[in-house]
């Protein structure tokens, strides 16, 4: 992936939990996995940088996304 590439980042929702389950709850409770678009910033050995849209002074807004929650990403096309 190249900076500016559209992708779609598939990835567990670590907060989608409480955190603290007990009886059957924690022993079946599943995460959500969430698919979101945006176009590929960087990346480091910890983490995916992901814009999805321009603040009004141009800055980029997006979501920083660990490693460890990635399940799968898709580049949807090249930038030229």
């Amino acid at each position: 992936m190249i900076k500016g590439d559209m992708i779609l980042v598939k990835w567990v929702d670590i907060q989608g939990s409480e955190g603290w389950e007990d009886g059957i709850e924690f022993a079946t409770k599943k995460l959500p996995i969430i698919t979101s678009p945006g176009i590929f910033i960087n990346e480091d050995e910890n983490c995916i940088r992901v814009a999805h849209d321009l603040a009004d002074d141009g800055d980029l807004i997006g979501a920083i996304f660990p490693k460890g929650c990635v399940l799968e990403i898709v580049s949807l096309e090249r930038s030229k």
